[in-house]
């Protein structure tokens, strides 16, 4: 079913008058529908596209008239509502702390009427319609009023009250479903076969909460830009970029102003904490698809015996810059072969579905070659030429690096679109076998 988003004229005319200020019996009638990809019954985290932070139940209350806020997001029931259909395209929204609605306090009509939770009493004041805000966000629109959604003056910080107001399309009107438990969970990859000889040495599942496992994961910290220019500053154990949410590791680049950068993100190593020389390694991921938009899924050394980059090699399992949308890239750099010089060896293949379902990114690696995959599907190779480190300097250990760039020489190619932000790059599960 479609979603229709309100008439961009109402907006344009806001802004040609000085002063002027839509109310809801200003604006065009909406088809009412049920939102596509919202299962009934299940629970969401909405999170308001301004600050990344999730709608919440103040202090986790079950009481009535409980205030609803913003809260950085954490995991516990107060962030977690149920969407339950009551026809016409409308939903109640109910908490899975209290198990009460989200409701507009005194069934008040006018802007800026705070938000609660209350008992439902079958209201029009506490049901709800989802319209497409683009770019996978939703608009939350009153039955009773017709008024939005909102994060009051669109502000950043936890606690921040949430209201009823008129549409102005702003970020703080936006809010993204993210499933607590997915309704139709990614397939899981089994283990290879036998016959393969392959064994699980090492996983990390993220069926946790909150920041990522320590005894697996640290994290690389910083905005030197990277040896790649990039735009972003990589945080330390921030759960705003870096968390573990629905059974997925999440890492989100935002656009916010941060050590001198105007991006954050996250950068994860398990150096020190799984460093592996061989293997199969996969990880099954969704990239997303913003212009300047980077992550990567990939692999250094660490101990860097043959010196510096590139001279100690560098294997990359999966690379996506949203400027070119679904197209995956599988790359090694050595001192001899690497971009710097132009003579990096790697591979690129289509996998149309990149940004919106989920794919197992593999790397197989032994003494004599590494083989990249898709799903299963093998689409580069290198072999050991046995001509010394500058062409081979694969037989040391490697750790993961797991991150979401911003911008850089490569994902800035054709700029940065501010409006896609907050970006997530999610994984499902990183798996290591060895024989």
């Amino acid at each position: 079913m479609s979603r229709t988003r309100l008439a961009p004229l109402l907006v344009t005319g806001c802004l040609a008058l000085a002063g002027c200020v839509a109310g809801a019996e200003d604006e065009p009638e909406v088809e009412a529908r049920e939102a596509e990809g919202v299962t009934a019954g299940a629970y969401y985290v909405l999170e308001a596209k301004h600050s990344g932070k999730a709608l919440d139940v103040s202090a986790a209350s079950t009481a009535d008239g409980a205030n609803v806020q913003q809260w950085v997001k954490n995991g516990t029931a107060a962030q977690q509502w149920r969407f339950d259909p009551v026809g016409d395209g409308y939903y109640v929204i109910r908490a899975r702390c209290s198990g009460k609605a989200l409701d507009v306090q005194d069934r008040a009509s006018h802007e800026g009427a705070n938000v609660q939770q209350w008992g439902y009493g079958g209201g029009a004041n506490q049901q709800w319609r989802l319209e497409d805000a683009g770019n996978g966000y939703y608009y939350v629109r009153a039955r009773h009023s017709g008024r939005y959604l909102d994060v009051a003056w669109g502000s950043q910080a936890d606690g921040a009250n949430v209201a009823q107001v008129n549409y102005y399309g702003s970020d703080a009107q936006k809010w993204r479903l993210v499933p607590v438990t997915p309704s139709t969970p990614p397939p899981a990859t089994p283990p290879p076969p036998a016959g393969d000889g392959w064994k699980l040495a090492w996983s990390d599942e993220f069926n946790g909460s909150g920041l990522p496992d320590a005894s697996k994961w640290g994290y690389d910290v910083g905005g030197s830009g990277w040896g790649n220019g990039e735009a972003q500053f990589y945080t330390d154990r921030r759960l705003e970029n870096a968390r573990q949410e629905g059974g997925r590791l999440i890492i989100e680049a935002r656009r916010e102003d941060w050590g001198g950068k105007a991006y954050t993100s996250a950068r994860l190593v398990s150096r020190g904490k799984g460093d592996w020389l061989y293997g199969k390694f996969e990880m099954r991921a969704k990239v997303p698809a913003g212009r300047g938009t980077w992550p990567g899924l990939w692999m250094l050394p660490t101990d860097w015996k043959y010196g510096g980059w590139p001279a100690s090699g560098e294997i990359d399992i999966m690379e996506h810059v949203g400027f070119d949308p679904n197209v995956i890239h599988g790359t090694v750099h050595t001192q001899a072969y690497n971009h710097t010089i132009g003579t990096q060896k790697g591979k690129a293949i289509a996998v149309g579905d990149a940004t919106n379902a989920f794919h197992t990114y593999s790397l197989e690696w032994t003494p004599e070659r590494i083989d990249i995959f898709v799903d299963g599907t093998r689409y580069f190779s290198f072999a050991n030429e046995h001509a010394g480190s500058a062409r081979w300097p694969f037989d040391q250990r490697f750790h993961f690096v797991m991150n979401l760039a911003v911008g850089g020489s490569w994902g800035a190619v054709k700029g940065i679109d501010d409006g896609a932000f907050p970006e997530r790059l999610e994984v499902d599960w990183v798996r290591v076998y060895q024989r």
